[in-house]
């Protein structure tokens, strides 16, 4: 990034801040079917990070321990703007040992199934641009 725009990278422990003040992310896994990315609605306990879900869904797979992604990120595609956080962990089903308010999740019906992601990773950036010369970039080759 040049002089008028900046890429900052996020600490781990900024990234754990973030990821606590907000409750909607995105999840990716190597799904049976091929890479698949879910939105959830999550709690982070313990920088454990714990959705619900129903034991009918695609989700319900990572009950079983697999390799997965979450980020969650606020972009503003205006001025070029913009954040994100991503974790590398590992999913598993939740066994429920500690007493910890569950998120509502989206999606109706009952999902009584707890998945916690253990995190190995944390990785974050924030990103503007230089919005004025990029945004007439932008204006003349459209």
């Amino acid at each position: 990034m040049d002089e008028k725009g900046h890429d900052i990278s996020l600490s781990p422990a900024e990234c754990q801040e973030i990821l606590g003040t907000h409750t909607v992310g995105r999840l990716g896994w190597a799904a049976a079917a091929g890479p698949t990315i879910q939105p959830v609605a999550y709690v982070v306990r313990d920088d454990q990070i714990l959705f619900r879900t129903a034991p009918t869904t695609l989700l319900s797979s990572l009950a079983e321990g697999t390799q997965v992604c979450f980020q969650i990120d606020d972009l503003d595609e205006s001025t070029l703007t913009g954040w994100s956080v991503l974790v590398r962990g590992t999913s598993r089903r939740f066994d429920g040992s500690a007493d910890v308010e569950l998120p509502t999740p989206w999606a109706p019906g009952d999902r009584h199934l707890v998945i916690v992601i253990e995190p190995h990773e944390y990785t974050g950036r924030v990103v503007s641009g230089d919005w004025p010369t990029l945004g007439s970039e932008r204006a003349q080759s459209v």
